[in-house]
């Protein structure tokens, strides 16, 4: 049989084909928008995260310069305090020598006058010088007797005076000793305070 065909069909499918190509574009035309919305919105979190990490990472930059400011402050402060104990133990050992010095100067003459004033002897005389008569002898031997007793007393003052000497003068090497090894430890303990500031610069 003879079927009828309707002559605006293809005008009508040609149509309905339009429609659906606007439809595909405007479905690829919103995936497009989509995507770009999507990156971005992802975009915008990457940019957020980036200012969170830099944020961060100056934040820790910035305590860091702190510390290792307060770090060489405490190194600087620590060497300043080692060079003055170390100026202080010199100074105490430069007074000390120049008492050694003076001790040992001391010590020399009062060992030369103790023995100078050993080697004395009494001078009496046996005659009166204004009239030339001889002086009885119980009066020489006063007078000899008197002249030993001041004699051994200048000796004993002398001697005493020596020994004492002597003894501030073991002191002092003693203490010249101890402050020897006191400058030691101090010498090592700048540098080792030289060595933390350098580290710290």
């Amino acid at each position: 049989s003879k079927v009828d065909i309707d002559p605006d069909l293809d005008k009508k499918i040609a149509s309905v084909k339009e429609e659906i190509d606007e439809l595909i574009a405007l479905v690829d035309d919103l995936t497009k928008k989509a995507d770009v919305n999507n990156f971005n919105a992802r975009a915008r979190e990457l940019d957020v995260r980036k200012n969170e990490i830099y944020n961060e990472a100056n934040a820790e930059r910035l305590e860091n310069q702190r510390k290792a400011h307060e770090a060489l402050d405490d190194a600087n402060n620590a060497l300043l305090e080692a060079r003055r104990e170390l100026n202080k133990i010199e100074a105490s050992g430069s007074n000390l020598n120049q008492m050694y010095i003076n001790a040992s100067a001391l010590i020399k003459r009062l060992t030369a006058e103790l023995d100078e004033l050993k080697k004395d002897k009494a001078n009496i005389r046996e005659t009166c010088p204004t009239c030339g008569q001889k002086i009885p002898a119980e009066q020489i031997d006063g007078a000899k007797a008197n002249w030993q007793k001041s004699h051994d007393a200048r000796v004993k003052e002398l001697d005493d005076r020596l020994r004492a000497v002597k003894t501030q003068f073991e002191g002092y090497k003693t203490e010249g000793k101890a402050l020897a090894k006191q400058k030691k430890d101090a010498e090592k303990k700048v540098s080792e305070e030289e060595s933390k500031v350098t580290a710290c610069k």
